[in-house]
């Protein structure tokens, strides 16, 4: 009964004092989550993946363990919480279990990717500062970099932070041969926010790779603005006569 009920408290943006009657009431509440059957619903995860600093910082000092506990999707905390774009909870989460700035879930993401996907310039920040890896670290399965996810998911900021982070991956190709670029312009809803991150990896990716991304991306290309951005980028690169 109380299993859901913390879950939801967690996940609710003023659950704390509600947390707290639960904790209340059953001092070893957080012990259920220790079996595997619990795992999926531990309310720390439930926390981070809505961004509830106030409730992670309450769950922690109950159960400080929980910080880097992983699920059967190999998800801990610190992968919830980047995804969501709280940096206050991601630096909690980091405090508490800094080894996780390093842990992969099961499809091969770090924290780093997640953060980019998420597109919160101040989450992959704090994880820079944290020394945690993943700039220059592929996924498993798409073998993609954080620019990659940044680019795709539409997230100018972040793609901008990232480039003047890691330059190297605006050239980096991913499993089928794409750059984040390719990401960017290969979209059947591209819209101003994908012409917004083309035009920031146009400059750094050169036209070769517009023009190397095959038939999607022409398609993608044949929008008046994108091809309006392309051409401007070619005049403002073209050789003086």
């Amino acid at each position: 009964m109380f299993v859901p009920a913390v879950q939801l408290a967690a996940m609710a943006a003023h659950g704390t004092a509600v947390l707290e009657l639960l904790l209340e009431a059953v001092p070893d509440l957080m012990s259920v989550y220790e079996y595997p059957e619990f795992s999926e619903c531990r309310p720390v995860n439930s926390a981070a993946r809505a961004g509830n600093s106030e409730a992670i910082r309450l769950l922690l000092q109950v159960a400080p363990q929980m910080a880097s506990a992983s699920d059967e999707r190999h998800t801990v905390p610190l992968h919830e919480a980047v995804l969501s774009g709280s940096p206050e909870a991601v630096r909690l989460l980091l405090k508490a279990a800094p080894q996780t700035a390093a842990a992969f879930n099961a499809e091969g993401l770090l924290p780093m990717h997640l953060a980019a996907c998420g597109g919160s310039v101040e989450c992959i920040r704090l994880l820079i500062d944290a020394g945690a890896p993943g700039l220059d670290v592929p996924t498993e399965r798409f073998k993609h970099l954080p620019l990659h996810c940044a680019a795709g998911d539409d997230h100018e900021a972040a793609v901008r932070f990232l480039l003047a982070c890691h330059p190297a991956a605006a050239t980096a190709v991913d499993r089928r041969g794409r750059r984040p670029l390719h990401l960017a312009l290969n979209r059947l809803d591209f819209s101003q926010a994908s012409l917004n991150v083309a035009c920031a990896l146009l400059p750094v990716s050169g036209l070769s790779a517009v023009a190397a991304a095959g038939p999607p991306c022409l398609r993608a290309c044949s929008s008046a603005a994108c091809a309006a951005a392309i051409c401007r980028h070619r005049r403002a690169h073209a050789p003086d006569p």
